[in-house]
């Protein structure tokens, strides 16, 4: 039995697949850290395989900030009688537009919609080591975490729970050193590694960016750009890369 995370897949369907066909729904978990949508053709489909999961047992789903452009763009097509604005062309911009189409072609969307809002903000793991790891999207800095240790985000006012929800998703300053915490480790996405170390040095050698002494793990592969994704371990933090040729 293995507990694995991926991120960033993208509206890739075929390294999806690869990346499914892997995994062991009746023993293994998977924590997927969102954005599995826009930038490809398939996002959409990906969206509703991963509810499917979360609805079996085997998948633990981690919002995006795509993810939640899509529930904001859904939301106004809904509420407002297909009118499509600020949030649609949000979107769009971001590679979004073909989600949109298939969501709003899917007769069956509103259901999943209410699925997708029971997505969650980040996730905590023990591993078998005992060792905390802090699941999000995006990953924060090691001053804000600390609004999360010991429950205390449940305590928070609700302007800071927006803020930090915000940043749960949209954040990439990762610039203070790690500081001792409730968790030993983060594991994230949303900011390409092939951004940070070039294109062609992670192409030659795909692998998760491990920064901060070794306590930030990221696991964005810049998908649409590779073809690459990877399927991390958070107990022996092995990595399994799945490449589309």
């Amino acid at each position: 039995m293995a507990t694995l995370t991926c991120s960033d897949i993208h509206g890739n369907i075929n390294l999806w697949r690869q990346i499914k066909d892997f995994i062991n729904p009746k023993e293994d978990k998977l924590i997927c850290l969102g954005d599995c949508a826009d930038r490809g053709l398939d996002g959409w489909e990906i969206i509703t395989d991963v509810l499917c999961g979360v609805h079996e047992g085997w998948i633990t789903y981690v919002r995006g900030n795509h993810e939640q452009m899509l529930i904001n763009a859904l939301d106004d097509y809904i509420n407002y009688d297909g009118m499509c604005d600020y949030a649609f062309y949000l979107l769009c911009q971001n590679g979004g537009y073909e989600t949109f189409t298939a969501a709003t072609n899917d007769g069956f969307m509103p259901n999943w919609l209410a699925l997708l809002k029971k997505t969650i903000p980040f996730y905590v793991y023990e591993n078998v080591e005992k060792k905390k790891i802090f699941l999000s999207h995006a990953g924060l800095s090691w001053n804000t975490i600390r609004h999360f240790e010991n429950g205390q985000f449940d305590k928070e006012p609700k302007e800071m729970k927006d803020y930090l929800q915000k940043e749960l998703i949209w954040n990439r300053k990762h610039n203070t050193k790690y500081k001792p915490s409730e968790f030993d480790y983060q594991v994230y996405g949303h900011t390409p590694i092939p951004y940070i170390i070039s294109e062609e040095e992670f192409v030659k050698n795909p692998e998760a960016l491990f920064s901060h002494d070794g306590h930030n793990i990221n696991i964005d592969c810049g998908t649409y750009a590779t073809n690459t994704g990877i399927l991390f371990d958070l107990d022996t933090f092995d990595e399994h890369i799945f490449q589309i040729k």
